[in-house]
Parts: C-alpha cells; sequence; structure tokens
C-alpha cells in the first residue's frame, strides 16, 4: 500500500474526477448546472430533463442577457462532461410517439458524488462567502 493510499478517504468515487467541474475555464457554468440539479433534486427525484433543466437555468440568469449566455453555456456540452467526471448521471426516458423519440429525452441527476459535493461547496460559500470558491 502507497502512502497516498492510506491518506485518501475510502469514498465510493475515484479520486478528484466528481470535482472536475469546480475548476477551470467554464467552472462558473459547471455550478450553475449542479446548483440547478442539487435544487431539483431536493424535491424530486425522477431527474430533471434536458428541456426542462434549459428552462431553470434561463430563469436563473439576466433577462437582459440570457439569450447570449445560455448560447455560451452549450449544455449539452457541460452535461456531457459532468456525467463523464461522475458529478452526474444521465438516463433517456422512454419515447412513445415519434415526436418524442426525436426531442433529446435525456434526464439528469447528480450522483452521491456530485451532491455531497455541491454541499460541501455551498456551506464554503456560506461560512466565507461565495468568492471562496
Amino acid at each position: 500500500m502507497k502512502v497516498s493510499d492510506r491518506s485518501r478517504p475510502n469514498t465510493p468515487w475515484p479520486p478528484g474526477e466528481p470535482a472536475s467541474y469546480l475548476v477551470g475555464s467554464h467552472a462558473r457554468q459547471y455550478r450553475l448546472i449542479v446548483d440547478v440539479l442539487a435544487d431539483r433534486q431536493e424535491v424530486s427525484l425522477t431527474g430533471v430533463g434536458h428541456d426542462e433543466l434549459a428552462e431553470l437555468i434561463r430563469a436563473r440568469l439576466p433577462q437582459e442577457t440570457v439569450a447570449e449566455l445560455v448560447e455560451d453555456l452549450n449544455l449539452s456540452d457541460r452535461l456531457a462532461s459532468l456525467v463523464s467526471w461522475g458529478t452526474c448521471e444521465a438516463w433517456q426516458d422512454r419515447a412513445t410517439t415519434e415526436e418524442e423519440f426525436l426531442r433529446n429525452r435525456y434526464r439528469y441527476q447528480l450522483t452521491e458524488a456530485g451532491a455531497a459535493l455541491n454541499q460541501a461547496v455551498r456551506a464554503i460559500e456560506e461560512d466565507l462567502g461565495a468568492g471562496s470558491t
């Protein structure tokens, strides 16, 4: 056993991967998405559909710049990254009509790791202020 293995807490996720959304040039965008998913997870355990998530994000953005900010967000790419890091999980709703088959039916929900990280980040911000993360 390496020293680094002994100092790492026993967690069900790989070290650092679910936290990848907290760093980098798009961290604020990822934080917004994760915050929206966390808020929805408090009231529903069925995940959030892609289109619903886009609307919930729009509602949190300044109305005078919402179109520009949403275009810059590239939600599908950001969600794909969050899934690949293990921050959230995705699955498809079953299609029962041709129209449903053609639209994006993915639903998203934070993983246990993603929810725990978001809760920790929110606690840090509450204690130290929003600029601390």
